[in-house]
This record gives structure tokens, sequence and C-alpha cells, in this order.
């Protein structure tokens, strides 16, 4: 399986389960990446406005530059070849608030209760053992 990268820091993305479903999450920025599947899946993003370029890189395509888009008040950045998009931790909370539909609330819900908790369980845990091997002589 192809390792992604984070759009926005570049660090790998993790590849999580949580109630049967995998996410790719940034531990280091705490975004999500959606596939297309994702995404369809769950009625999101299905009217969208493109607003402008960006120069960020999608994690699951060579060379191709993610777009802003808006839907229903919540800006992303969407693969225009492969139509994955990209998810910033506040965008997650914008997605919670403004999606009608019980599967992306589902999704969303997901996301923010069960999925970022274990990030903030990993990523408290990597911090302390970078500590450690720092101060170890």
């Amino acid at each position: 399986m192809k390792k992604l990268m984070c759009p926005k820091c570049i660090e790998r993305l993790r590849t999580e389960q949580y109630r049967h479903r995998e996410y790719r999450i940034c531990f280091y920025c705490e975004g999500l990446w959606l596939n297309h599947a994702q995404i369809s899946e769950h009625g999101i993003l299905i009217e969208k406005e493109k607003i402008g370029d960006t120069k960020l890189s999608c994690p699951s395509c060579e060379d191709v530059r993610l777009e802003l888009v808006s839907s229903n008040g919540v800006q992303v950045e969407e693969c225009p070849q492969c139509h994955g998009a990209f998810f910033d931790k506040n965008e997650i909370d914008q997605f919670y608030r403004n999606y009608q539909s019980v599967d992306s609330k589902e999704l969303a819900a997901d996301v923010t209760n069960g999925v970022f908790k274990m990030i903030k369980f990993s990523s408290t845990v990597l911090g302390i053992f970078r500590t450690i091997t720092r101060l170890s002589p």
C-alpha cells in the first residue's frame, strides 16, 4: 500500500480503524484525508464551488495540486483528479455543525469523538517518547 503524506505538513498519514472504517489521519496537524469512496458513501461535498487553487499536493495522485472548494459553508482542499479531500481539524468541527444528513453526522462524530481521541493519546505518547530519547545520555 502506498504511503500517503499529509498535504499540509508533509508527515505520513496514518491509517486508523474506528467502527470498522479506515481513516487517514495526520498525527501532527490532526488533518483528515478522505478518498472519493468515503466522500460518496457519506454524501458530503456533493454540491460544491471551487474557490481557488492551492500549492498543496494530493496525497494520492502524483503532481496534482489540490483545489480549495466550499460546500455547506465548509472550505476544504479537494483533488480535481481523484476527488479525495483534506480536512483541517477546524474544518472537521465546521463539517460536524453544518452537514445535516445522518451519514455525514455519523462520519463527523466518528472522527471528532473517536479517531481524534486516539490521535491525541498517540500524539501524547509520541511526545513523551521524543522527550525521553532527547534526554537519554
